[in-house]
């Protein structure tokens, strides 16, 4: 834990600047005040729940500042918005630059991530926008932060006997955004974000970024395809995937021995 020197609790410690191996004397600390928000939804829900914007943000940097003719460098500029997501009701555009939230100024994208994820699941918050040089205001009602769906299978702990072949891969719907972000072949269909090192998957060649195409010779359009071809299979049963990988197509079988 980080504290002052009067014992109270300023942070969290996570992790040490370490190019050697050994420490340099740089830590890194998650704020006390962050870390309080995550203890108490821990103990309200068993989970931790975060606000979502539902849109992708960047910085406003010197440059970016004059060609959307803003009159401070602060802000985020909206680069995408998501489908039904918070941003997308509230009215938010490609473009648009946040410049305050409920009032208080909005300093970059994290702080707007920040500010966001710490509000209350649906409350509605008054947004200052920048849209073509001209000012508008959005209400945006915050919705909870997409839960990680993994599959609803035995824990990855359990022996290779009696685990789901895929037990230990977190598979998501591939977005716009997402596609961006991991470099993706597509735009469509079901992607690896995660994978637990050890895991049958791992050892069977299926990797991050992986996008699958078929189970089982099945094809597969979204999520939802997956995980219904996907939950009734037995620990026994053969996992055949197609996958395309940096636009190249491979069989995976996985299948525990």
């Amino acid at each position: 834990a980080l504290v002052t020197i009067n014992g109270e609790l300023v942070g969290i410690n996570t992790a040490i600047a370490s190019p050697t191996g050994g420490s340099v004397g740089v830590g890194f600390a998650i704020p006390s005040n962050m870390a309080r928000a995550a203890m108490q939804s821990l103990l309200k829900t068993g989970r931790v729940v975060r606000g979502f914007l539902g849109a992708s943000t960047q910085d406003v940097t010197p440059l970016l500042g004059k060609v959307f003719r803003l009159p401070d460098v602060k802000g985020a500029i909206v680069t995408d918005v998501q489908a039904k997501g918070s941003a997308e009701r509230a009215g938010l555009k490609r473009g648009d630059v946040v410049v305050r939230f409920d009032g208080r100024d909005v300093m970059d994208s994290g702080h707007l991530r920040n500010l966001v994820a710490a509000s209350t699941i649906g409350s509605k918050h008054r947004l200052d926008l920048m849209r073509d040089s001209k000012q508008y205001q959005a209400d945006l009602v915050v919705q909870e932060a997409p839960r990680e769906r993994a599959k609803k299978s035995q824990s990855t702990s359990a022996s290779a006997a009696t685990a789901h072949p895929l037990a230990g891969v977190v598979f998501d719907d591939v977005t716009a955004p997402l596609a961006r972000q991991m470099d993706l072949p597509v735009t469509s269909g079901v992607v690896v974000t995660d994978i637990e090192e050890g895991s049958l998957a791992e050892s069977s060649g299926l990797q991050p970024g992986d996008v699958v195409l078929e189970l089982n010779r099945q094809p597969i359009l979204n999520f939802a395809t997956f995980q219904r071809l996907a939950d009734p299979m037995k620990p026994s049963d053969l996992a055949l995937l197609l996958v395309n990988r940096q636009g190249n197509a491979l069989y995976i079988p996985i299948q525990n021995e």
